[in-house]
């Protein structure tokens, strides 16, 4: 068997493993099972200072904040990330051999 196709086999199974998971550990779980942070840690900890919790200053929950956030955070994280790189590889590579031709003599 060839490495690419070992390669090929071992990429299928990571994403058949990763897709079966998820669904095999929250089998027989309803959405009201879990208790998010809000209601487990702030909340008694307000109750434990004698202050009631409030609602938060900026409510993500509702409309499409939160897919707005994430999309700017990842336009912007994308445009650094392809600029360094072009910084990294195309630039870097020009400096090395400018590099080489000073340390060669040429």
């Amino acid at each position: 068997m060839s490495l690419r196709r070992i390669a090929t086999v071992l990429v299928f199974v990571a994403v058949v493993a990763a897709a079966v998971t998820p669904t095999a550990l929250h089998r027989g779980k309803g959405a009201g099972d879990y208790v998010g942070i809000d209601e487990s840690i702030m909340e008694a900890r307000a109750q434990e200072a004698g202050r009631e919790a409030r609602p938060p200053f900026i409510n993500t929950d509702q409309g499409d904040l939160l897919l707005f956030v994430f999309t700017v955070g990842g336009l912007l994280a994308g445009g650094a990330l392809g600029y360094l790189g072009r910084m990294v590889f195309v630039e870097g590579a020009t400096s090395r051999e400018r590099t080489r031709s000073m340390v060669d003599g040429r």
